[in-house]
């Protein structure tokens, strides 16, 4: 467990058993450590992002976009000539 876990379970604990002012003492410890620089942090490796995964991903979200659209459009079209009288175009009466 790591020091920054460690320290964050302790507050939680101390902030449930203790009286408040306790608990307000000791974060404001942690919190003058932290501004200070001497608060012991292990700090994670930076994480490598696949771009062309992360692009290839935004690539398919668009077809899926696009093909939902055109989808919308087809059904809005069937309904619109099912509800439109024989012999009527419904171009037409969206144009005028």
């Amino acid at each position: 467990m790591s020091v920054c876990t460690t320290m964050l379970i302790y507050l939680l604990v101390d902030s449930i058993l203790c009286p408040l002012n306790s608990a307000e003492k000791n974060l404001k410890k942690i919190v003058k450590s932290v501004r200070d620089g001497t608060f012991e942090y292990d700090s994670k490796d930076p994480v490598k992002t696949g771009w062309a995964q992360y692009d290839q991903a935004q690539i398919y979200e668009m077809i899926n976009y696009l093909n939902n659209i055109r989808d919308l459009v087809n059904l809005a079209d069937k309904r619109i000539k099912e509800r439109t009288p024989p012999g009527k175009s419904w171009h037409r009466l969206t144009s005028s």
